[in-house]
């Protein structure tokens, strides 16, 4: 049997509460057996706020920093050192897991001025390896140094451990194990499409293809948009439309070739919903689709949110071929596309959408393998690791 930790649990989100990424979902599910608790940095106003709050079972500690980039960089390491070693020191939570960077430096800074050794965790290395790409010379000498300092890293794809596994020839000392992103197969589970439609206000006769997530220039919207125009003028006068949640720094452009392309009215952006509502519109589209355009950032990724959470409501997923996208997807989920080619991106779409046949069988089969991808069993996996088992 396992024994209770203390944990903590170091992350830092620009825009949001961290309420519902890799860090938060993880510690969630640790903390059903250990007394957890989330540092989140928050760069969202021009006031400087802390508060706690007490819920799902685990402490939470939100700090809100100016917007200033400069500022809000050494306010966060000054602020995560001190609360680092209050919960290391105070409240003697002997565990901490750094979600990125910038939570490792005081993990790091901690654990060299402790007499008492504690197990230290470098969580997701994908969002690590984005500030890699952007500043190549000063973060690599950083990330080395931690790396090879902590008890175990994790990563979220196998192609990046072995990346940075080989780029930093990392200690064979630190133990290193992949845990991918992973659902929340209460929330994101399957329901009638009707009920979701009629929740909406969406016809129940049309044809919808849905796309969550960011709006950015390496998501490939703007091929996901060329290949709708295709698909439109194949079904002439039927209701096809695409459901585009989220936003982001490419937003505007895509919807100045929306209009270009003629399908404002075909197409309906959304901005970042409720995550409550998300698993409506899944529910409620007959494809969801993953065009991830292939570059440095995204030939890492996994298994991305998006997709377990698409395939733990039995949606079937067109993806492009990038990073295990479409190893996770194969034919048995899907179908899977070479990427920026809207050309054949459009004819899988369309081909799925004239069989609902194949949709239900692709979509149950999806839903199958998202249950493998838990947060709860990817906890269980972690809680593991710090127990010595993995």
């Amino acid at each position: 049997m396992m024994e209770t930790k203390r944990i903590t649990v170091l992350c830092n989100d620009f825009k949001t509460p961290c309420r519902y990424g890799t860090a938060y979902f993880l510690a969630k599910g640790l903390s059903r057996r250990n007394s957890v608790c989330i540092v989140s940095i928050v760069n969202q106003d021009f006031n400087f706020r802390m508060s706690c709050e007490h819920g799902d079972s685990l402490k939470f500690i939100k700090v809100s920093l100016p917007e200033i980039p400069l500022i809000s960089f050494f306010a966060q390491l000054t602020i995560f050192f001190v609360i680092a070693t209050y919960l290391r020191v105070v409240e003697k939570r002997r565990t901490i897991i750094a979600h990125n960077p910038i939570g490792e430096l005081p993990v790091f800074s901690c654990q060299k001025s402790s007499q008492l050794r504690q197990f230290s965790i470098s969580l997701d290395n994908y969002r690590s390896y984005q500030m890699w790409l952007d500043r190549p010379f000063t973060y690599s000498n950083i990330e080395k140094t931690i790396l090879g300092n902590v008890d175990a890293l994790i990563f979220a794809s196998t192609l990046l451990r072995k990346d940075i596994s080989d780029r930093y020839a990392l200690s064979r000392r630190v133990r290193k194990i992949v845990i991918p992103n992973g659902v929340d197969v209460e929330l994101f589970r399957p329901m009638k499409k009707d009920y979701a439609r009629k929740q909406l206000n969406i016809p129940m006769n049309a044809k919808i293809i849905l796309y969550s997530g960011a709006i950015e220039s390496n998501r490939g919207i703007q091929t996901l948009l060329r290949a709708f125009s295709y698909v439109v003028r194949e079904f002439h006068n039927s209701q096809v439309y695409l459901i585009i949640t989220g936003k982001g720094s490419a937003s505007k452009r895509c919807k100045m070739l929306a209009s270009r392309l003629g399908l404002q009215d075909r197409t309906l952006f959304l901005d970042w919903l409720p995550y409550g509502e998300v698993p409506l519109y899944m529910n409620a589209a007959d494809v969801a689709v993953l065009p991830n355009s292939k570059n440095e950032f995204t030939r890492f990724c996994e298994v991305p949110l998006k997709l377990m959470e698409y395939m733990a409501c039995a949606k079937p997923v067109v993806t492009t071929d990038v990073g295990d996208c479409g190893k996770v997807v194969g034919n048995e989920r899907g179908l899977v596309v070479p990427p920026e080619y809207p050309e054949r991106l459009a004819y899988a779409l369309k081909s799925l959408l004239i069989d609902q046949d194949t949709l239900d069988t692709l979509g149950w089969n999806a839903r199958k393998l998202a249950l493998s991808f838990s947060w709860r069993h990817l906890s269980l996996k972690l809680e593991r690791l710090m127990s010595g088992q993995t």
